[in-house]
């Protein structure tokens, strides 16, 4: 009896399974032109977003003598294309409201930028450093063998010193003992405070011509109260070994010495004297400030506090707080660019006028500082006081400004913009131009603020820089509209065929 095969297709359970990866496929189709039309989307999206990058760029103000508040005319012969400088005067210090490095810059008379650069700089730092060395005054303290240890401090001593901080005399409460050890104060008033800080040398010149090994200790202190170590354990040495002879008086100090210093001796021996001590140190040499100008101070209610407006960035590198009338106050300085900046980089100091004894007013030096360019200024007295206010007197290292004469006469300097990083100095292009070869120019008349010629006056004509701005803006604003329109349609078309 034969029997009946169905045909390979007709089984159910294949016939099954077939449609359902029919059916998979299908939706997995679907699915990836669904994906596809996101995907399409989103990079239509990001092809709208790219141009957002360029659109602040393209849409910031270019720059214009009208950024300005205040403008002078430059004056000078032969302005016609050669390179040429002037020193930047008082006036336009007074004037700028960031510093002369961004706040300042040369126009031509169409409105346009030419090349130049500010020299704020005139120390020459190709010289090399002077050493320069001075005698200090010396005074031998007790020595404190209490308990059996010697103490890091000088105890029992009465220092009187005069308005500027100068030890006048020393007075002991109890004789020196002749011991092995002695303890030395040194006044370092004559030191200048601004050398190179790992310069500072000590040189000992001691009496007799016996041999000596000892330690040395190098304390420091600025009031006489607080000491710290500079240095400890530094060998003082003289040998003799027939005609060889080994001085070793010389003292290295780490850091920049203090207003004081104490030398504490160990196993000199009770013959020990010491006879002079001189300090060296390095100075770098550069020029005196050349541009001075004075300035009232305002009082705060507590009479504590003074605070100084100098109207403008002044690149202060010398201070002089004025007293107007007799007396001395420790002070502490400080300043700051703008009302809502804090205040930075605190100083110290004493401020004192005292009459002599010839009748004569005698008062404290100027403070010589590192070149801040802040606008306010503010004097904090460690005591109320009832004086006047002392008046601020600074000084400064006028810069130099040097530009080429492109372009159509006449040139204007433009200064006082609250614009930041405007960048506008270009001292590249004047790199191969030698200093030396610059005609002297000067600063003339003050010139009223007006617009560029060609910009936009009420209902004149924009000019190139204004129409290229607007076109682009327009360009961009209708390709954003036509990429969203596209987008959209693709967003909203149906998954068929067509698509």
């Amino acid at each position: 009896m034969g029997r009946t095969v169905a045909p390979k297709g007709s089984d159910p359970q294949r016939r099954t399974r077939h449609g359902r990866a029919t059916l998979g496929r299908v939706k997995a189709m679907a699915g990836n032109k669904r994906s596809r039309r996101w995907a399409t989307g989103v990079v239509l999206t990001l092809a709208l977003l790219t141009p957002l990058r360029s659109w602040g760029k393209v849409s910031e103000k270019p720059v214009s003598r009208t950024d300005f508040v205040h403008q002078y005319e430059i004056a000078g012969t032969g302005l016609d294309g050669a390179l040429h400088r002037f020193s930047i005067p008082p006036a336009v210090y007074g004037g700028l409201i960031q510093s002369q490095n961004h706040d300042l810059a040369v126009f031509d008379s169409n409105g346009e930028i030419v090349p130049f650069a500010v020299v704020s700089d005139v120390a020459d730092s190709e010289a090399p450093p002077v050493r320069s060395e001075v005698s200090l005054p010396f005074f031998e303290l007790p020595g404190d063998n209490r308990d059996g240890a010697e103490r890091r401090t000088p105890v029992d001593v009465s220092v009187r010193i005069d308005a500027d901080g100068r030890i006048v005399e020393l007075r002991e409460s109890r004789l020196r003992h002749g011991g092995a050890d002695r303890r030395y104060l040194l006044d370092l008033a004559s030191v200048f405070p601004g050398g190179d800080p790992n310069s500072y040398r000590l040189d000992l010149r001691v009496s007799g011509d016996a041999e000596l090994n000892a330690k040395i200790d190098v304390l420091r202190s600025d009031n006489l109260r607080d000491w710290s170590t500079v240095c400890q354990d530094v060998s003082l040495i003289r040998l003799r070994r027939g005609d060889a002879r080994l001085d070793s008086g010389e003292i290295e100090l780490l850091r920049a010495p203090g207003r004081y210093l104490v030398l504490e001796v160990r196993g000199a021996g009770p013959a020990f004297t010491l006879t002079e001590v001189r300090c060296s140190f390095l100075v770098r040499q550069g020029s005196a400030e050349d541009g001075f100008a004075e300035f009232g101070g305002v009082p705060a209610p507590d009479r504590h506090v003074v605070d100084y407006d100098l109207g403008g960035a002044f690149p202060v590198t010398q201070l002089d707080f004025v007293l107007r009338e007799p007396g001395l106050y420790r002070v502490n300085y400080s300043s700051r660019s703008a009302p809502e900046m804090p205040w930075r980089a605190p100083g110290e100091a004493v401020l004192f006028k005292v009459r002599t004894s010839d009748g004569a007013f005698r008062a404290n030096a100027a403070i010589s500082i590192v070149r801040r360019e802040d606008r306010y200024w503010r004097l904090i007295f460690e005591k109320n006081f009832s004086a006047p206010p002392p008046r601020l007197r600074i000084g400064w290292h006028s810069g130099t400004v040097y530009f080429l004469a492109q372009g159509q006469a006449p040139w204007v300097l433009a200064f006082g913009s609250g614009r930041t990083g405007m960048g506008l100095q270009t001292p590249h292009l004047l790199r191969n131009l030698h200093p030396s070869t610059a005609v002297e120019a000067a600063i003339g008349a003050p010139l009223a603020p007006k617009p560029d010629k060609g910009a936009n006056a009420g209902h004149g004509r924009l000019n190139g820089a204004e129409w290229q701005r607007r076109l682009v803006w327009g360009l961009l604003i209708l390709g954003a509209f036509l990429l969203s329109g596209i987008a959209w349609r693709l967003l909203r078309s149906g998954p068929g065929p067509e698509n």
